[in-house]
């Protein structure tokens, strides 16, 4: 039976459907696939950017941690510097301290010395005996109380090399009060040899080679 046009035209209505249908299909399933791997490159640029900060904070971590080494052993030298000026410090210390001593022990004993030979002075008869034992020593005691002072300057010296130090504080001060006393009495030393053998010597007290400053 030869169809009619009304059910040709209902026939090609259906084939445009499905044709249309499969389309759609095609055109969804090409979506689908460019979605997905579009998805798989962005996820592989994300693992790829990943890798990169990883192996950037790695970087970093070994940098700060080659830092903080270096920075602790530059604080440990230092620290070992200082306790090394410390007890280079504190040496000097002792060193004055016991130069000092050593210095007021042999001021004592000059003065223990002079007043046994004044007193042997004094037991002599002979005029002229007397005053020539006096000028010897005059002599003798001019030159003790020279090499004194040399040594009372060499530790006065090291006395001002620990106060340059901040780290000296009262020490320092000490010290200096302990030589400017020593200095005194080393020149009133001085000054009782002067005046003690100038009656002997029957002169003016005058300027002698030794002068404390």
């Amino acid at each position: 039976k030869q169809k009619t046009a009304y059910e040709m035209q209902r026939g090609l209505v259906g084939s445009e459907m499905c044709i249309r249908d499969r389309l759609e299909a095609l055109l969804l399933t090409a979506a689908v696939k460019a979605a997905k791997k579009g998805i798989l490159a962005a996820k592989k640029s994300i693992e790829k950017e990943q890798k990169n900060y990883a192996k950037l904070e790695a970087e970093m971590k070994a940098y700060i941690a080659k830092e903080n080494k270096k920075t602790e052993a530059d604080i440990k030298k230092e620290v070992e510097k200082r306790e090394k000026k410390k007890i280079e410090l504190t040496d000097k210390q002792k060193k004055c301290e016991s130069d000092i001593k050593a210095e007021e022990a042999s001021l004592k004993k000059l003065q223990k010395d002079f007043a046994t030979k004044l007193d042997e002075l004094t037991k002599l008869q002979d005029t002229e005996k007397r005053r020539v034992v006096a000028k010897e020593t005059l002599t003798d005691y001019e030159a003790k109380l020279l090499a004194m002072k040399a040594r009372a300057m060499e530790v006065l010296s090291n006395i001002e090399s620990i106060c340059y130090d901040d780290e000296a504080g009262a020490s320092c001060d000490k010290l200096k009060k302990e030589q400017e006393s020593l200095r005194k009495e080393t020149e009133n030393m001085q000054i009782k040899v002067d005046s003690s053998l100038d009656e002997y010597l029957k002169i003016q007290p005058q300027n002698h080679i030794f002068t404390l400053h």
